[in-house]
């Protein structure tokens, strides 16, 4: 079985951190402002595309096994460029 954690009680812009394969769920928005949900996800320089069916890269064209190299997916921090 998979194991359960409960991340405690969470206010409006508080934000969690855990690996992309973490399933996630939450308590239904009981407000009548809209609940606005944002994922980043980071992956290290020189990472290959698994080819595998995905909602982000299947549009850009990636090659299978290919490293990752396109527009949209920029390096956001290059240790050889921070002196």
């Amino acid at each position: 079985g998979l194991e359960v954690c409960d991340a405690g009680e969470m206010a409006s812009g508080d934000a969690t951190a855990h690996l992309s394969l973490t399933a996630l769920a939450g308590r239904g928005n009981t407000t009548e402002r809209a609940s606005w949900p944002y994922s980043l996800k980071y992956f290290p320089d020189g990472a290959r595309y698994t080819g595998l069916p995905a909602a982000r890269t299947d549009p850009l064209g990636l090659e299978a096994l290919s490293v990752i190299d396109h527009p949209t997916l920029p390096v956001v921090y290059d240790p050889a460029r921070s002196a």
